[in-house]
């Protein structure tokens, strides 16, 4: 598996996760990485894809509310 494909789905697991706990710490980010161990040279990019979806997460559950039906965002 590339690098890229690894980092977007190692993201999606870890945003998943950080849900679930209701936890967007930098130390859940680092617990996400010791369990699911992504490469080294993925890191980086896989921590900017998570650290960028939780910030622009504001936006984004404006757009989900915006554009769903029958959804609500809690």
């Amino acid at each position: 598996m590339g690098l890229l494909r690894r980092s977007l789905e190692l993201a999606i697991k870890a945003l998943f996760c950080m849900d679930a706990n209701q936890s967007e710490s930098p130390q859940m980010l680092e617990r996400i990485c010791e369990n699911f161990t992504p490469p080294q040279n993925a890191r980086p990019f896989f921590k900017k894809l998570v650290n960028g979806v939780l910030k622009a997460n504001p936006q984004i559950e404006t757009h989900i509310y915006r554009f769903s039906k029958n959804w609500i965002i809690q």
